[in-house]
């Protein structure tokens, strides 16, 4: 048994995720949420269990919650890698996910958008990391250009960091966004075209991988 992440709620229940099967001697798999005196909360009752490891939590201003993993059912509903639910536990049935498509990071905008590193097929050639977003339904956002743009084949993302203005910091390994050498760290702007103006200097030519990205208040 493993705990993989947590989110702490405004009231102070405390989100859990990870691999496990049981709380305290009670049946409790992958997800849970306790009370600030660290006994289960009854009142959050997902009517479905994840097949597999929750590995990350957001939480939405509405009270709703974004789930990622490595599960490839929640229940019998056919959704993969990433759920929304509602403050009960409940599926959000409102959030209409087109694309089943395996999920690395995903980073929540001020606006509700959510930014998703994604691993997709791309038959007849090897399966791709690509960038998308997602409109607050949970359909892909047209609007927004990286997915077609970002060359992550030869790396990976690891950490997604969306700004209060609309604009998004991506780190990982990867070595391109095309056709641009762009290496470990860059910058988007709110419609995914690289934003120029942020300079990463001599961390350029260090042969590194970002694996988190931290914002400051300022």
């Amino acid at each position: 048994a493993a705990v993989q992440c947590s989110a702490v709620q405004g009231d102070g229940k405390t989100l859990i995720g990870g691999y496990f099967d049981n709380f305290q001697g009670v049946t409790q798999k992958k997800l849970i949420r306790i009370n600030l005196d660290g006994s289960k909360d009854a009142s959050f009752n997902p009517p479905a269990e994840f097949n597999d490891e929750v590995q990350s939590i957001l939480l939405q201003a509405d009270g709703k919650i974004l789930i990622r993993g490595k599960f490839t059912n929640f229940g019998n509903s056919g959704r993969n890698a990433l759920v929304r639910l509602n403050p009960d536990g409940s599926r959000d049935t409102s959030f209409l996910r087109s694309s089943e498509y395996d999920v690395d990071v995903i980073a929540l905008q001020p606006n509700g958008k959510i930014i998703i590193s994604a691993f997709v097929d791309s038959y007849p050639y090897l399966p791709v990391r690509r960038l998308f977003r997602l409109n607050i339904d949970g359909t892909n956002d047209v609007s927004f250009t990286a997915g077609n743009s970002f060359d992550l084949s030869k790396g990976i993302i690891s950490s997604i960091v969306a700004q209060p203005d609309g604009k998004i910091l991506v780190g990982g390994s990867f070595t391109t966004l095309n056709p641009i050498p762009q290496k470990y760290l860059v910058r988007l702007n709110p419609d995914g075209s690289q934003d120029t103006s942020f300079d990463i200097g001599t961390l350029y030519n260090l042969a590194i991988n970002v694996q988190k990205i931290t914002l400051q208040p300022d």
